[in-house]
């Protein structure tokens, strides 16, 4: 499909360049087949220019998972993203939430359990807080605003080499099987609201500035090499 960034970047590009959900999920559907990503990797592993921006990009997210921003388009504006669930973060559960943008994401490695909700009528004993967070920084910020109940709709497996996409609205969370290596590769489009919202069982302290350590070029070098091997 493509012989280097560039010209993945060019061709993503004008795949979405009429943007719709089922463009997000032709891409990540194109993009993430097992050839692709290992190719993907390879040339990380060969530009250490390339490696040393992406990991500016890239951090440990608080709901358990690597966060790697393989690109950053402003025009059209979408990132093509790789998360992936270590064994050593299995303990931590991520919270119930919505995004700011649609996306769509494909299973590359692993599964995992999906689950879907719909606010309740009722204040319930969830932690509803409103995440924030400028684009392009490395801090967020997280205000309680009540306490709320979710109501689930769908509970499911995704498997590995499924894919879906989803609307920025829709509450949802996923959780791991076992403690095997997951990992997903995502396209996030534009931006459709400044703030999400999140649903957490335990109490967040409300925080204006909270800092997500960007990755060390050789830490996340040593990463995509493991990932590489696992694949």
């Amino acid at each position: 499909m493509f012989i280097d960034l560039a010209t993945l970047k060019s061709q993503i590009d004008q795949q979405i360049s009429q943007y719709s959900e089922d463009s997000l999920l032709a891409v990540v559907q194109t993009v993430g087949t097992k050839d692709n990503i290992l190719k993907l990797l390879d040339m990380f592993e060969s530009n250490s220019q390339y490696i040393a921006k992406v990991a500016q990009d890239s951090y440990s997210h608080y709901n358990g998972f690597d966060k790697v921003v393989l690109l950053n388009s402003s025009s059209p504006s979408y990132k093509l993203r790789l998360h992936v669930w270590w064994q050593s973060r299995y303990h931590i559960s991520e919270n119930a939430h919505n995004h700011r943008w649609n996306f769509a994401t494909k299973l590359v490695k692993g599964s995992y359990q999906y689950e879907q909700y719909v606010r309740g009528e009722k204040a319930g004993g969830l932690f509803h807080y409103q995440y924030s967070s400028p684009e392009g920084a490395s801090s967020y910020s997280m205000r309680f605003i009540d306490n709320q109940s979710l109501q689930p709709i769908f509970k499911g497996t995704i498997s590995e080499g499924s894919s879906y996409v989803l609307n920025h609205e829709v509450i949802h969370r996923v959780s791991r099987l076992n403690d095997e290596v997951v990992a997903t590769l995502m396209l996030q489009g534009p931006l459709m609201k400044s703030s999400t919202d999140v649903y957490s069982f335990e109490p967040i302290p409300d925080a204006d500035e909270l800092e997500s350590t960007p990755m060390i070029p050789d830490e996340l070098l040593s990463k995509l090499k493991l990932l590489r091997q696992l694949l």
